[in-house]
């Protein structure tokens, strides 16, 4: 069994990893922390530093590593289904696309100081408040990404409960 998690930042990619092999008794991978160990550098300094190409290069390198495992749920950058050969990986696993509203989206990524505040196909825009890259990105990972199931992880009513609900 091969679970990939894709999603944008901030739907809980990493938590719902971790539980979810928990429960299943089988390995999980946060892609972006391996990224940073082998890189010796947080994401944001990659960006800063290095560019986005070489952030993505070593991305869709670990990403082909990785989909070899089998018993193991990946959780993957948000950014991962932007290029072709790494689509071509998760079709050979199960794919569930994590959501959640761009408010709260951005609420948890005001918290986090490790990726970069702001990133796009070219490495450059702006996130605002009540604005954000996940508008877009519920229709373009129909489009670009096939994935076997949607789950939200708002913690708000009827959303979805959270990362921690849906393992």
């Amino acid at each position: 069994m091969r679970i990939f998690l894709i999603g944008y930042r901030g739907t809980g990619k990493s938590t719902v990893a971790r539980l979810l092999a928990d429960r299943l008794g089988i390995e999980a991978i946060d892609a972006d922390a391996e990224l940073e160990r082998r890189a010796g550098k947080t994401i944001r300094t990659m960006f800063a530093e290095d560019g986005e190409r070489a952030f993505r290069d070593l991305e869709s390198t670990l990403l082909a590593e990785f989909g070899d495992r089998d018993d193991v749920v990946i959780a993957t950058g948000g950014g991962v289904i932007l290029r072709p050969e790494n689509r071509a990986i998760l079709k050979t696993g199960r794919v569930v696309w994590l959501t959640a509203p761009a408010e709260v989206l951005w609420r948890r990524m005001c918290g986090d100081e490790s990726t970069p505040r702001t990133t796009t196909r070219s490495g450059s825009g702006r996130a605002r408040r009540g604005r954000t890259d996940a508008g877009s990105s519920r229709t373009a990972v129909p489009r670009m990404c096939r994935h076997d199931c949607r789950r939200d992880t708002d913690t708000r009513g009827n959303r979805g409960g959270g990362p921690r609900s849906l393992a």
